[in-house]
């Protein structure tokens, strides 16, 4: 299985492509390649390799006429059940539908992931135009576009929704930060991004479900925004949401998560955190309680803001984050 991470932009237009494999690649062979389109949307490429003889124009000709032949034959079907197709394994994934392993593992390797990457989760949900002709048009439109313009990450439909999967944070990165901000701008559609996915491939879908209610709530505010954080509504989710209780878990602010878990290991500074917040910021009050030299109380409150980059400084940032160590500890009293 060969992926194409060239720039060439027209990779995913109709009609013939030539390309060159890169130089580092297994094969040092140029070729022609022709993107395989039913009902508008993408469902393969067949590749037409030189290997003992150069491609001439007879050979694109015959490969367009026999694609041609192909896409209308299989527009006369009409796939009913998408699950064992291994372009759909990470939507199977994130909506919790049985995963075939074998064919998670081949995606994977196709991506060159290994699993222990993080993950974000951005749902694109389009607007009811109240033409389903048009909506479906306009969301393959953009299905074509990204999947053209940002070559690293996976992208699926379901519905009148794209979902996207990447191991960089797709809100922040130049590239895809300036694409969807101008997507949001000339379409009818609303952005969701979930929490950084720290846990594993396996844990995708309680961040598929973040993405997804930070639009079902973006909804139901007196303004709603074309781009919604789960970030922005997290503390609500874990105080107000009827949610599992392992979906609240990662729900909880990453970087607390992060010394939650350290603390299983006999870290103190999840300890000393809770501390000096419960104690209103006061360093006195914090070695106090914990019976710590006041120099040391302050070198671990430096390490954890430097290492996790909080700022406690900001009364948003020091609130989710309290939040979250309350949830947190309440949880390991449940568990216990």
């Amino acid at each position: 299985m060969i992926k194409y991470t060239g720039s060439n932009s027209e990779f995913f237009s109709p009609g013939n492509i030539s390309y060159l494999f890169p130089h580092n690649n297994l094969i040092a062979l140029e070729g022609i390649s022709y993107c395989v389109y039913v009902n508008n949307i993408v469902c393969g490429r067949i590749n037409l390799i030189a290997k003992e003889r150069k491609l001439n124009q007879g050979d694109a000709q015959l490969l367009e006429k026999f694609t041609d032949v192909l896409q209308a034959y299989m527009g006369l079907y009409t796939l009913k059940d998408m699950s064992g197709s291994i372009n759909n394994v990470f939507l199977d994934l994130m909506l919790d539908r049985p995963c075939d392993k074998a064919k998670l593992k081949i995606q994977m390797d196709y991506q060159g992931w290994t699993g222990d990457e993080t993950y974000y989760v951005a749902l694109i949900r389009f607007a009811d135009t109240g033409d389903p002709e048009y909506t479906s048009r306009q969301m393959n439109s953009l299905f074509r576009m990204l999947i053209r313009n940002l070559t690293d990450i996976c992208v699926n439909i379901r519905d009148h929704e794209l979902i996207l999967l990447a191991d960089r944070n797709l809100a922040k990165a130049q590239d895809s930060c300036l694409l969807l901000r101008n997507l949001v701008i000339h379409n009818p559609v609303q952005i969701g991004f979930s929490l950084p996915d720290c846990s594993g491939i396996m844990e995708l879908p309680r961040f598929y479900r973040q993405a997804e209610y930070a639009l079902e709530r973006n909804g139901h505010l007196p303004k709603p925004k074309a781009i919604q954080y789960f970030e922005n509504m997290a503390s609500e989710y874990l105080l107000t949401a009827s949610a599992p209780l392992e979906d609240k878990v990662m729900a909880c602010m990453p970087s607390v998560l992060r010394l939650w878990r350290e603390q299983q290991k006999g870290s103190e500074m999840f300890r000393t955190l809770f501390s000096f917040l419960n104690n209103e910021r006061s360093v006195t009050h914090t070695s106090e309680e914990l019976f710590l030299h006041r120099n040391t109380t302050v070198y671990r409150i430096k390490k954890i803001q430097e290492n996790l980059e909080l700022d406690l400084e900001d009364p948003e940032v020091r609130s989710y984050c309290y939040i979250s160590m309350l949830f947190l500890k309440a949880y390991e009293n449940c568990r216990s």
